[in-house]
């Protein structure tokens, strides 16, 4: 069981060890994709990745650091580079800022639900990607500054927290979703494979019950470059019952996080059983597959 100590680091160890947090803003209406992701290894060295990226795939924003010393700081009062994170209430306010000279991000995030370890999951949370991780969605208010915009927004978005062995050489690939239909449905969901085996890891959260995922099913269009650009994700929880997520990218980025894995993340505007919703799909391949990919669709 997760408790408030949980929002701030945890003793790490080996050479795979990694803590990271993660914080979206997906605003389709000014056609922008937030993206936050801050993270620290057992030798205390830190890094971060601050992105936004507009409705043509565009990076306004891409400024990534790494082996930063981290000198013993916590998650209630981190820095990495321009990003800063503070955590002033325990799984439930977390103030994340970035100050740059491309862009600004100041935004306050507060917990819809409890937060969600994969350790709740049937089969646990798989050990190649932390010894654990918990997911949540929060209601976030915020300015947003980039170029010459200044953008105010209150909206639904997500974070999610994860600590251990991160050993990204042991991936075969995996999807993972968050999203929200209003305040009272939201859901996260992982299918990962690794190790010759697959994970179902995430929640739905209705109105603050929040449910474990037990089976996920997915039907994937691509671009020619092997990005996705459309997916129906069926989702089906503990207690039986299921959401259809129907889901069009309006924006993509591409992170690499080591020389083998590539990380596709599209930001889309969704309906959930009929609803209007938000949702950040992340998929990741090795870039050999990738590679394969595309070339399989351009053919000599």
């Amino acid at each position: 069981m997760l408790t408030e100590r949980d929002d701030l680091r945890h003793p790490l160890s080996g050479p795979f060890a990694r803590e990271s947090l993660f914080h979206n803003a997906v605003l389709p209406e000014e056609g922008l994709f937030v993206f936050f992701y801050t993270w620290v290894d057992a030798a205390d060295r830190a890094g971060g990745l601050f992105a936004v990226y507009d409705e043509h795939d565009k990076p306004l924003v891409f400024d990534v650091v790494d082996g930063l010393p981290a000198d013993g700081r916590d998650f209630d009062d981190w820095a990495a580079g321009r990003m800063t994170v503070r955590h002033t209430a325990g799984l439930q306010t977390a103030e994340v800022a970035y100050c740059g000279e491309e862009a600004s991000l100041s935004m306050t995030f507060e917990a819809l639900h409890r937060a969600f370890p994969y350790s709740e999951n049937v089969g646990g949370c798989p050990p190649s990607l932390a010894q654990d991780r918990f997911e949540q969605s929060g209601r976030v208010a915020g300015t947003l500054t980039v170029g010459p915009r200044t953008v105010p927004f209150v909206t639904t978005a997500h974070r999610d927290h994860s600590w251990g062995t991160r050993d990204w050489n042991s991936f075969h690939h995996w999807k993972w979703c968050s999203g929200q239909a209003g305040p009272d449905l939201t859901y996260n969901a992982l299918q990962f494979l690794a190790e010759g085996r697959q994970w179902i890891c995430g929640y739905v959260n209705r109105a603050g019950s929040v449910t474990p995922v037990v089976a996920i099913d997915t039907n994937v269009t691509y671009d020619d470059d092997f990005t996705h650009r459309r997916a129906t994700i069926d989702l089906t929880d503990s207690s039986g019952q299921t959401l259809r997520i129907e889901a069009e990218r309006f924006s993509f980025l591409r992170f690499d996080p080591n020389d083998h894995m590539a990380m596709h993340e599209v930001a889309c505007r969704t309906t959930v059983d009929g609803r209007p919703g938000l949702l950040q799909f992340e998929m990741g391949w090795p870039k050999a597959y990738i590679d394969h990919q595309v070339a399989a669709r351009h053919p000599a």
